[in-house]
């Protein structure tokens, strides 16, 4: 990962001029005391949520030695169960599990991406090949719910392989399409999603990222 990369993922948090490598818990302290004055709790923790991700990836990179410690703010309803990857192991084994779910969920989990950005991204926003600020492809997301929305999403090795194999057979402008190659709607991922939880008996508030 190159130190642009570093600098636009903090950048899109307001952390302007700070690369990765240089964020400590004083300054994620800061600066959350700060977006706090003018935002939700809920806003705010998912800003850092996104953080988290990207500090983690840099340390698996061996960019940074460590991840420093990120506390969420109160006052959002805390969701205590998350899918590991030995949920997620027993989730795609199920007899439940649909197809799409066996390559979407692990995809999701390693990306980060909301549900519709899955569901509405297309090949031609999809690289595979290396770039300087991503070693293993990227997909770009063009727009979402917010100013920061757009931006280039570095794949993980198992997104990239899933990727890569569900091109390889795709006849379809979308990269997780409906029965009919159109766009998966994102509510027929979600009750899909919802199906298997409960046939499983998990929380209702079981969550993936």
């Amino acid at each position: 990962m190159s130190r642009s990369f570093q600098l636009v993922v903090c950048k899109d948090m307001g952390l302007h001029d700070v690369y990765l490598s240089q964020i400590s818990p004083a300054l994620i302290e800061g600066w959350t005391q700060e977006r706090r004055k003018s935002v939700s709790a809920t806003r705010v923790n998912a800003s850092l949520r996104t953080l988290r991700r990207a500090l983690r990836m840099a340390e698996e990179w061996k960019l940074i030695k460590k991840v420093p410690k990120i506390k969420m703010l109160p006052g959002e309803r805390q969701r205590e169960f998350v899918i590991g990857e030995t949920l997620l192991e027993k989730m795609l084994k199920h007899e439940d599990c649909t197809d799409m779910l066996l390559v979407l969920l692990p995809f999701l989990i390693d990306v980060g991406l909301r549900i519709s950005e899955a569901t509405g991204l297309t090949w031609e926003r999809v690289g595979l090949e290396p770039k300087q600020d991503a070693s293993l492809g990227w997909v770009y997301i063009e727009k979402g719910k917010s100013k920061f929305a757009k931006r280039h999403v570095p794949l993980t090795p198992r997104a990239h392989d899933i990727l890569e194999k569900l091109k390889k057979s795709s006849t379809s402008a979308f990269v997780f399409p409906a029965a009919k190659k159109g766009r998966l709607s994102r509510h027929w991922a979600s009750e899909q999603f919802r199906t298997l939880r409960d046939a499983m008996k998990l929380p209702d508030d079981l969550m993936t990222v």
